[in-house]
């Protein structure tokens, strides 16, 4: 397991601060954050590229603070392949078993190896200028994992890829995941990518982590609204907590007001509801669900084969439907619908 403990560093202008975090072993952990919250730094760290200020990293108990970046058996993979143009396909992905010595039949078996898995056998002879965008960055993979590296940093590899090169280098890194199991570090902007591959995520913020669980946990509890806009939550609203003689409400800012149950704390501000969580009807149910409000449709968009229908109830709220229930319940813009959702569906932060 990896482990960073009290670790800083810091210049004028910008601080890390890591008190505490562990990596678990074959976990593929996902760090997201705005620009300038410190991923590339921390993934820097790790790799030894930068040394912290203060602090110490151990992996299995082992400090490995002040090893040598080339002695960690460590990877990294960039938004850019940096590939050396000299050298053709695999010559690339043979440079760092060369580095370490092995023997020639070893360095042509593993390479023939990785160059399968990650499908670059028919380009093993071209030079990288002749690649694509998504070539160039399957050599990077392949470059990378040849190694059988312990831990595998991604900063960001997919963000300069078209949307077919990148679900491909996706999948790659699922095949990389089974067939040499490593511990994974991942950077992203992309919750989507965190979904298709997390296993854990951290949430970071002016240098800190400002939330961290499983995936899961992060999706359906965030924190904050930094945390909740980060995993693509859209339906957060302002307001208070109510008490009643039946239950509790929340009351957002513009008066809609959501049952609760039975009771919670004053201290909330801001109730979200996931769009997943969200019903359509054409009129009111008999349903254990408590929520039920008459709305407006006020627009409608396709998204990866569903459809964000938009709907005023007092306030915009966003459900997620398929295109047969669009086309069955005839929902377009200015349709009468009814919004339903279970008080249980409502999270408080």
């Amino acid at each position: 397991m990896l482990t960073l403990h009290d670790i800083q560093w810091h210049s004028p202008q910008f601080t890390l601060s890591i008190p505490s975090l562990q990596f678990h072993d074959g976990a593929h952990t996902m760090i997201m954050g705005s620009s300038g919250s410190g991923k590339t730094l921390l993934l820097s760290i790790i790799a030894g590229i930068v040394a912290p200020h203060r602090g110490v990293l151990y992996s299995d108990e082992a400090d490995f603070t002040h090893v040598p970046p080339e002695k960690r058996n460590v990877s990294i993979v960039y938004q850019e392949p940096a590939l050396f143009a000299h050298l053709t396909v695999f010559d690339n992905i043979a440079f760092g078993l060369r580095m370490k010595k092995y023997h020639t039949q070893e360095i042509v078996r593993m390479v023939n190896e990785v160059m399968e898995l990650c499908g670059l056998k028919p380009l093993q002879h071209r030079y990288p200028s002749t690649l694509s965008g998504g070539e160039k960055q399957r050599v990077a993979f392949a470059r990378a994992i040849v190694t059988a590296p312990k831990l595998l940093l991604l900063d960001e590899p997919f963000t300069a890829l078209d949307a077919v090169s990148k679900e491909e280098l996706i999948g790659i890194v699922r095949h990389i995941k089974k067939e040499y199991n490593p511990t994974i570090i991942h950077v992203t902007h992309d919750f989507d990518e965190t979904l298709q591959l997390g296993d854990y995520l951290y949430v970071m913020s002016s240098g800190k982590i400002i939330q961290h669980g499983t995936v899961a946990q992060v999706y359906r509890y965030p924190t904050d609204i930094f945390v909740a806009q980060m995993v693509g939550a859209k339906n957060i609203f302002h307001g208070r907590v109510m008490h009643a003689r039946d239950g509790a409400y929340f009351i957002t800012d513009n008066g809609c007001k959501f049952f609760l149950g039975d009771s919670y704390r004053n201290s909330f501000q801001h109730a979200m509801l996931r769009a997943e969580d969200i019903i359509i009807s054409r009129k009111m149910l008999a349903s254990s669900a408590t929520n039920q409000f008459k709305g407006i449709v006020v627009d409608v968009t396709e998204m990866k084969g569903l459809y964000k229908v938009s709907i005023n109830i007092g306030e915009i709220i966003q459900s997620v439907i398929t295109g047969r229930s669009l086309s069955a319940m005839n929902i377009k813009k200015g349709a009468k619908v009814v919004v339903i959702f279970k008080g249980s569906a409502i999270h408080l932060f």
